[in-house]
């Protein structure tokens, strides 16, 4: 009764790759009626491969790969064919039985994440949409601060110098937020490749405190920084 009543779906297929077990939740994700796929092979009723192409009940089921059994499942986010030709996103964890026999059987326990990966797939969108629409007022802020930073005689006042490089320094910031949320949505879709680089936290800290230090003034504040010699890389 749990095994056919279970939210999710579950399959167990024997050594050989064939669908032994098929509860109620799998028919529905998958298509295929139990009295169909039991006895099929477990590639035909579910046409999953891994990032590599690999078919999940070739390569990745714990029959053809050992795994701790101490230690939790394997899990894996795909898509699949139903039998009628829709396709689903799923994701499956993967486990094994054995019976008092010593005959080894794996277990699929199937999710169906369609609508998750619908949101995300928006989401990742919209993300994207606003931040090259924040892109193009950016840029002509940037290049206004930039004309009147370089057009400011040498008699201007120092307290308008340092706003106006305050506005810039912040601009720039706010360039370097838009970017990192484009580099978040590449990120998801697995088209960023990271390249560390070391980073002296002085330039980070100054930065910080150049920040900061108009809105310290205002209320009469002191900001000091005591900062090492020597660089200081992370």
């Amino acid at each position: 009764a749990i095994f056919d009543n279970a939210s999710d779906g579950i399959m167990i297929v024997d050594r050989q790759g064939f669908i032994v077990a098929f509860n109620r939740a799998m028919e529905v994700i998958s298509g295929w009626k139990a009295g169909e796929a039991i006895g099929l092979s477990c590639r035909e009723v579910c046409p999953m491969h891994d990032e590599q192409g690999l078919s999940f009940c070739d390569v990745v089921s714990p029959i053809k790969q050992p795994i701790d059994p101490n230690q939790p499942g394997p899990y894996v986010e795909s898509g699949i064919t139903t039998k009628d030709g829709r396709q689903r996103d799923v994701g499956v964890s993967y486990s094994f039985l054995a019976s008092p026999e010593g005959e080894r059987y794996g277990v699929a326990i199937m999710r169906d994440i369609s609508k998750t990966k619908e949101l995300e797939r928006v989401k990742s969108q919209f993300i994207s949409t606003v931040s090259h629409e924040l892109r193009t007022p950016l840029a002509s802020v940037k290049a206004s601060i930039g004309l009147l930073l370089t057009s400011m005689p040498e008699t201007t006042p120092e307290p308008l110098m340092r706003l106006l490089q305050n506005i810039d320094r912040s601009g720039r910031r706010l360039e370097s937020l838009v970017s990192d949320l484009l580099d978040l949505t590449r990120l998801q879709s697995g088209r960023v490749m990271l390249r560390p680089r070391h980073l002296d936290l002085r330039e980070v800290a100054n930065a910080a405190a150049a920040t900061i230090r108009p809105l310290a003034e205002e209320k009469s504040q002191r900001l000091e920084l005591q900062l090492p010699a020597d660089p200081c890389s992370a």
